[in-house]
Parts: structure tokens; C-alpha cells; sequence
């Protein structure tokens, strides 16, 4: 107990008697879930065009390093290798020429962020790097 103590930085009387109380108690440490072991993998030439292939195809990486059995970023390491341009994870959601036209035609960034399911903020930076000009806060077009 002294030891465990000597190595905290508070050594409050609330923590020596919390760890007093779970030392007399018998408390161990609780496996809440199953611990995940990832399996480290190198894809085949053969595995690397069919990602290739089928990520071109709309399927995200997510879902592809689930059937292949490997983590993500080796998808990302054979999607690049096989020179397939990426999907920009920004600008998925948000079709910036119809928000453009919506926020041009008066609506607000909240309700151009409800038509595509994502935020006001985000709707808003979308429309400053396409080059809008935002109305001030709290103003409506007419």
C-alpha cells in the first residue's frame, strides 16, 4: 500500500482510502469486454486489385478491411499502391453545389445541414473554401 501510494501524485486521504477499501475487499480488475487481437496481414497482388477494384466501386475501407481480414490502413497502403485517388471523407455528404445554390437562394446553413445530415459548422466550411461569400450571422436573403 505505502509503495502503490509513494508512486501517485494525489495522495489525498479520499484515494489512500479508496485503494484501502478495494485492498481489503479483494477487488481485481474487471475484463468488461473481450479483448481484440488484430491480426497483422500483407495482401497478395491478387487481394490488393480486387480492393483496388472493388473500393473504385463505392465499398468503404472500413468494410473492406473487414472481408479481407486486416486493418484499415493496409487498405488505404493497397488502394494508394494500385493508384486509385481516394474519396475525400469531407465531401461526401455534402453536394457543395446544391448547398451553394440552397444558401444562395436564402436558406440558412441549419437548414442545409438537416437536408444533408451533418452540421451547420460543417456546411459553413464547405462554402468558404468553395469561395462564398457568407451573409453575416442571423441574416436572411430575400
Amino acid at each position: 500500500m505505502e509503495v502503490l501510494t509513494e508512486t501517485l501524485w494525489n495522495r489525498g486521504p479520499a484515494l489512500v482510502g479508496l485503494l484501502e477499501r478495494s485492498r481489503r475487499m479483494g477487488v481485481k480488475r474487471v475484463e468488461t469486454s473481450p479483448r481484440v487481437v488484430q491480426r497483422q496481414k500483407r495482401l497478395t497482388r491478387r487481394e490488393r486489385a480486387e480492393v483496388a477494384r472493388r473500393y473504385a466501386a463505392g465499398e468503404s475501407m472500413g468494410v473492406l478491411a473487414v472481408v479481407f481480414g486486416c486493418h484499415r490502413s493496409a487498405i488505404r497502403r493497397a488502394v494508394d499502391h494500385e493508384g486509385i485517388e481516394r474519396r475525400d471523407w469531407r465531401t461526401r455528404k455534402v453536394d457543395i453545389e446544391k448547398a451553394q445554390e440552397r444558401y444562395e437562394a436564402g436558406q440558412t446553413a441549419a437548414q442545409i445541414a438537416s437536408e444533408f445530415g451533418v452540421s451547420a459548422t460543417a456546411v459553413l466550411n464547405h462554402l468558404r473554401r468553395a469561395g462564398v461569400v457568407l451573409r453575416p450571422r442571423g441574416k436572411v436573403a430575400r
